[in-house]
């Protein structure tokens, strides 16, 4: 059983809320299928919206509402991950094999050295 810490997982799940949507987190808690699902949620939400997006400007209907369920799937997996980040921090979402590491490694002893004559 492999401990994972509290603060790596944090740190990955803002980086996924704020600048790297890989959904980093969920992998490196064990959560293969869901890190999996998160990247297939916002690679089709960032397709359909792209789809779409012309329509916004010049006005076609069919496209226009494409490009709204792109946009609420994208906002959909923004509280998806936002909530991953809270369940996180409050701790009811944990690696998947178990609990977090509670205390940090132990450094290794150094050495004793005796003087020489």
């Amino acid at each position: 059983m492999q401990h994972r810490s509290r603060a790596v997982a944090i740190i990955l799940a803002v980086l996924s809320v704020s600048y790297l949507p890989l959904s980093l987190h969920n992998f490196y808690l064990g959560y293969y299928g869901r890190g999996a699902a998160a990247i297939a949620l916002l690679l089709v939400g960032i397709f359909l919206l792209a789809l779409g997006f012309p329509s916004l400007f010049f006005g076609t209907g069919s496209l226009m509402a494409i490009s709204f369920v792109g946009l609420a799937m994208l906002a959909g997996w923004f509280l998806w991950q936002l909530s991953d980040l809270v369940r996180i921090i409050t701790g009811s979402l944990k690696p998947r094999d178990g609990e977090y590491n509670h205390r940090a490694p132990a450094a290794s002893p150094i050495p004793e050295t005796q003087p020489t004559r």
